[in-house]
């Protein structure tokens, strides 16, 4: 016989910069007399380029070296034209390389504009600079949308009033292959250093003045969206500098590097820190360098070849590496979790070099250890927290500190939210809900006010058959939902007006009436029935709904000697088999909120319980450390009940999603236990013990048991609880 057990409570109205590496050697050039003097850097898919200059080949040519990705060793590919210096490089939005202006050092091929290629070399020929675009000591750069900018030149510290230096401004657009004169510069100067930061903005340091003389350490930038220059917007460069080279590292800030002070070649780095407008002094040069390739490799270094020291010319390179900043490609949202669950935060960091990591709880450190409610915290300087058993002290904020050379990251907050299960204590309120004339019934699913199962009647042919059953706890209503050309069926699980189970379909033999059971659905309401047993498959069964997808188990014919779990994503005949390639077969029976569960067949003997997500490939194993057999029958309210074996005892089992999350309900003194349905931080199953088999309850732990046999009356010598249901008010109802 089935009852119902109410229990109704009383309603009551910066950023810090470490900046620890160091410029390593990096492979030199091939053996050159002169050194390499005047190349210009880029990067062009993983390859690191050195374009141009000397020294020159015997057709007096500029040499292009080139360091393929992953490479071991310079190679030498394809010449550019003339003995060119102080030219411009990069890639622009069609994914050429450009190679534009300089002065010839023998001769008088320059100025020209255009495509390079790895293979062909020059290949084809772009619109050239104005003719107000001095040849000598511009600087340049790309921007993001792949627009390249000359900026100044001139003759440099030799400039007069009678040849100065330039402010003149261009940017190339490939689309319509045309130069464009933008706003000039705030003051001539020819030798600053220029890059962009590839966020809306290009940047000129240092660099001489209009006629010449001493270097300067004046910073400007330009505003892509305004079309305009400031000398006040960026702090200026600490030292006064010309010739230096610039580049953004992998770590978002800018490098300024050699150069000279007028006097002679510079070693210095400096390092713009763009979101706190300050600079920093970088680590030394192996060497002082000036008229050398800076570019930023695909290792995240940034690489300095060649130049000349102090008129020597230079055949080294050096690297340096910009390690990236951490952030975050996965990090948790909020989330809410009953008491006493396992809570696992993990995070997705990416960032460069060691990463040291601190997780908080509303901004104070934690560290490993008992928590303030009596769980335990674990994994506060890894990628990944774990609260064990927690309670209301671990509500808050947590958020991760994420150190490395780059400085100091923090990632998004994540809000945890501390869900306190009802009070079990009683009075309990027991209702029967026994049909009159069934010789036998039984609850599998509280929702609300309805509750569903089966009722057994007496069948002249075969002796008794279960039929699906609703009650309606608030009008008392009691309805069979067999359907008319079917002798019988059971509900197994309701959610809102819809109903899912199994019923008898009919089948026509020579020999009469047959009949195979076949999953089904209804519509509690109307009480119609759809079949929703999948072709090909002879006996089947939901076993749960979420009012969006069901779930249940399906098996080819009677020769069959595995089921296959089932999703279904809208009750048609048509399901997703659940049972992973490696497996012999599964169960699928609770669903929420977009995962499926049950268990999976892995061999002889070997049942795990399982977690899908819409997918056989997407199974997750939740079987508990040392338990031989396990199996999820229900879930509820983010958590899966059912039962695991250890050391031959069958124990209730209480999951929040993953193998770690596993709590053991199993009491002291129990012989075994198991739970069958979860809902609103409260746990139902049954328990064996000296005084036999009874229904019972959890609120999350072995220890908050409830024995509801107690409250039956004394007819019921055995009981087992199959279904829960929590209300918005707090009542708990259990089938």
């Amino acid at each position: 016989m089935i009852v119902v057990l109410r229990l109704v409570p009383l309603l009551l109205l910066g950023l810090t910069s470490t900046l620890s590496a160091q410029w390593i050697p990096g492979p030199s050039f091939p053996d050159s007399a002169s050194g390499r003097i005047d190349a210009a850097g880029l990067t062009v898919e993983g390859d690191v380029l050195a374009l141009g200059g000397s020294p020159f080949t015997a057709n007096l040519d500029g040499v292009v070296h080139v360091f393929p990705d992953g490479g071991s060793a310079w190679q030498v590919g394809p010449v550019v034209e003339g003995t060119i210096v102080h030219h411009g490089v990069g890639v622009d939005s069609l994914g050429r390389i450009l190679v534009f202006g300089g002065a010839a050092a023998i001769g008088d091929d320059e100025g020209k504009a255009y495509v390079y290629d790895l293979i062909e070399g020059k290949k084809g020929t772009i619109a050239p600079r104005g003719a107000a675009a001095p040849l000598l000591r511009f600087g340049w750069a790309t921007d993001e949308a792949g627009r390249l900018y000359s900026v100044g030149g001139g003759p440099g510290a030799a400039a007069t009033p009678s040849d100065p230096n330039s402010a003149t401004v261009e940017r190339y657009d490939a689309g319509s292959d045309t130069w464009s004169v933008l706003s000039p510069l705030p003051e001539p100067r020819a030798g600053q250093a220029v890059v962009s930061d590839r966020a809306g903005h290009v940047f000129a340091f240092g660099g001489y003045p209009a006629h010449g003389g001493a270097p300067l350490s004046q910073t400007f930038r330009y505003d892509i969206a305004t079309d305009s220059w400031s000398d006040l917007a960026v702090a200026d460069l600490p030292v006064a500098v010309a010739g230096a080279r610039a580049a953004l590292g992998a770590d978002g800030r800018i490098y300024v590097v050699g150069g000279t002070d007028g006097v002679g070649s510079l070693a210095s780095t400096w390092v713009l820190d763009l979101a706190t407008d300050t600079w920093s002094s970088g680590p030394s040069l192996g060497a002082p360098r000036e008229r050398f390739a800076l570019a930023l490799g695909p290792d995240d270094y940034l690489w300095a070849m060649g130049g000349e020291s102090s008129g020597v010319g230079l055949d080294t390179v050096e690297k340096l590496f910009t390690p990236r900043c951490a952030t975050f490609p996965e990090f948790p949202e909020d989330l809410s979790a009953w008491q006493h669950a396992v809570v696992q935060l993990p995070a997705v960091v990416s960032g460069g070099g060691m990463l040291s990591f601190q997780w908080r709880q509303d901004g104070v450190d934690l560290v490993d250890g008992p928590s303030g409610d009596g769980g335990w915290i674990s994994g506060t300087t890894t990628d990944t927290l774990t609260l064990t058993d927690i309670g209301t002290a671990s509500a808050g904020v947590y958020d991760l500190v994420v150190m490395n050379a780059c400085g100091t990251s923090v990632s998004p907050p994540a809000r945890l939210t501390v869900r306190t299960p009802p009070s079990l204590a009683g009075p309990w309120v027991t209702t029967g809900l026994h049909p009159a004339g069934s010789t036998g019934s039984r609850a599998s699913s509280s929702a609300e006010d309805q509750v569903g199962g089966s009722a057994t009647f007496p069948d002249a042919t075969y002796g008794s058959l279960e039929h699906p059953w609703i009650w309606d706890l608030g009008t008392g209503a009691s309805t069979d939902l067999t359907p008319s050309q079917s002798v019988g069926g059971g509900v197994a699980a309701v959610a809102g007006d819809e109903a899912c189970g199994w019923y008898w379909w009919p089948y026509q033999t020579p020999q009469g009436t047959g009949y195979h059971r076949h999953a089904s659905i209804w519509n509690v309401s109307t009480q119609t029935q759809v079949d929703i047993q999948p072709n090909g498959w002879e006996f089947g069964s939901a076993a749960d709904t979420d009012g969006v997808q069901i779930v249940g188990t399906l098996r080819r014919d009677e020769s069959s000697t595995n089921s296959d779990g089932v999703l279904w994503n809208a009750p048609v005949k048509s399901a997703i088999n659940l049972t992973p390639a490696s497996a012999w077969g599964s169960n699928a029976t609770a669903v929420e909120n977009g995962a499926q569960f049950g268990s999976v067949h892995l061999g002889y003997g070997v049942v795990h319980a399982a977690r899908w997500e819409g997918s056989a490939a997407s199974f997750v194993d939740l079987n508990p450390a040392g338990s031989t057999w396990s199996h999820v029958s229900g879930s509820g309210d983010g958590q899966q009940v059912g039962r695991a074996t250890f050391a031959g005892v069958h124990h209730a089992a209480l999951w929040t999603g993953t193998a770690m999350g596993f709590l053991d309900l199993h009491p002291a003194g129990a012989s075994s236990s198991e739970a069958a349905s979860a809902g609103g931080g409260v746990q139902v199953g049954r328990v064996s013990n000296a005084q036999g088999l009874r229904a019972a309850a959890w609120a999350g732990t072995a220890a908050s048991l409830v024995d509801l046999q107690t409250w039956l009356p004394g007819e019921y010598t055995s009981s087992f609880a199959q279904g829960v249901d929590v209300d918005a008010f707090g009542t708990i109802v259990i089938s």
